[in-house]
């Protein structure tokens, strides 16, 4: 998820476009080996699509959004973190994802829920690749939001890579700044801007 290793993938398809030869990204996924995917989005942009299945299983191009991330990185192993329809999730791996996971059933609910349970699985000193926190929709941000991103910049520093935040709210945004967040981890206008950083 990865965030890839911990790519909460709000937006699965910012996960699909191949990085450039050059990049980090490119020279750095040799090296992970665990990918922690936040797949219990309900969707509700998507509410057509997603009456009876999470986010994460929404087709695109006939391939559930989340078995793109399988195909990409089929040698990876991955902490699926699942909230909204957990059962049909589970379920649908269980039939057809043809690579090794866990999952994570989500402890608390929005975009951070699960987060915690999917770090406390994987080993330590584990290497991860850059982590944008797509925060596009979220309205309200309390401590336990600011406590995880706070853990996952930690996490993340140690391993020598930078958590990015892609299109936070108004609201958010300025939730951030007062706790001091926007100091410690860069906030970006877009997800363009911030996978581009």
């Amino acid at each position: 998820m990865s965030l890839d290793t911990l790519a909460p993938i709000a937006e699965i398809e910012s996960m699909l476009a191949s990085p450039p030869a050059t990049s980090t990204a490119a020279t750095v996924h040799k090296n992970v080996d665990y990918i922690v995917v936040q797949a219990g989005g309900k969707g509700t942009r998507l509410e057509h699509l997603t009456t009876n299945k999470p986010k994460a299983l929404v087709p695109v191009e006939n391939l559930p959004m989340l078995f793109h991330l399988f195909r990409k990185f089929p040698d990876k192993r991955f902490v699926v973190i699942a909230d909204y329809h957990r059962e049909v999730l589970r379920e649908y791996l269980a039939a057809f994802a043809d690579v090794e996971y866990q999952v994570v059933d989500a402890a608390g609910s929005g975009t951070c829920g699960g987060v915690d349970q999917a770090l406390a699985l994987l080993p330590e000193g584990e290497p991860v690749l850059p982590v944008v926190a797509d925060m596009r929709g979220v309205t309200f941000l309390d401590s336990s939001g600011i406590n995880v991103l706070i853990r996952v910049h930690q996490q993340l520093s140690e391993a020598g890579f930078r958590l990015r935040i892609a299109a936070p709210t108004d609201t958010v945004r300025r939730v951030l700044s007062l706790v001091g967040i926007d100091t410690l981890v860069p906030c970006h206008s877009t997800l363009d801007d911030a996978l581009n950083a």
